[in-house]
């Protein structure tokens, strides 16, 4: 869950039977509120946009909401 915010995304694929989901979003405060839910095998305080530390095709997929827009990440955070 690239983005993850306070975790609505996570809550939802968790309710759908995804059974281990990673969290990633830039602020700390956010991911600790994610943290309450207990939907996230782990939880990433990172930028995208940047270089990321996970291996190439270590993740079956990623999801995003409301993150890649104007005044957020633009495209810049798509190729990491």
């Amino acid at each position: 869950d690239a983005g993850a915010g306070t975790g609505l995304i996570g809550e939802w694929l968790d309710i759908a039977g995804y059974p281990q989901v990673e969290a990633l979003d830039i602020s700390q405060g956010m991911l600790d509120q994610a943290a309450r839910k207990g939907v996230y095998s782990a939880l990433h305080c990172l930028a995208l946009g940047g270089h990321l530390p996970f291996a190439d095709d270590a993740y079956a997929g990623i999801i995003s909401a409301g993150v890649f827009t104007s005044g957020h990440v633009g495209v810049e955070g798509l190729d990491e």
